[in-house]
């Protein structure tokens, strides 16, 4: 059974190119322009922007990754999503806050529990037809 490396060259040839841009005064800038309007930036000094305080920030930024999910998700799957798109959370730990967010949903009858959870197995969540036709 030989090893396919396929993939791998196809990766570093990408990587490559990136590079390449990247060396390109022009075309960097470009690049940073596109991703700072898109809000991929980090501040100058290169760190993460604060954590943002304003009021409804963490529920309106709950609602949108519940529009993106497809079947079923947890407060722990919400909360990885929106740190790695680069939210900061105030709380000390970001799946209760996004649980918090998400029993007011489901009080309002736009998620519904497919699963219940017990223990160290977290409730699982799905969008009803009434948040589809809401975020229409």
């Amino acid at each position: 059974m030989g090893l396919d490396l396929t993939k791998l060259d196809s990766t570093i040839a990408k990587m490559q190119d990136v590079r390449r841009l990247m060396e390109d005064p022009d075309a960097r800038k470009l690049l940073e322009s596109i991703f700072a309007e898109n809000g991929w930036a980090r501040t100058k000094n290169g760190r993460k922007p604060p954590p943002s305080t304003e009021r409804g920030d963490l529920k309106d930024s709950v609602r949108g990754a519940v529009a993106e999910t497809r079947g079923k998700f947890t407060a722990g799957d919400l909360a990885s999503t929106l740190t790695e798109n680069g939210y900061v959370f105030t709380a000390k730990n970001p799946k209760i806050a996004v649980d918090g967010v998400l029993r007011v949903l489901f009080k309002k009858h736009f998620i519904r529990v497919a699963e219940v959870g017990s223990g160290r197995t977290p409730t699982q969540y799905q969008k009803t037809p009434k948040f589809k036709k809401h975020a229409s």
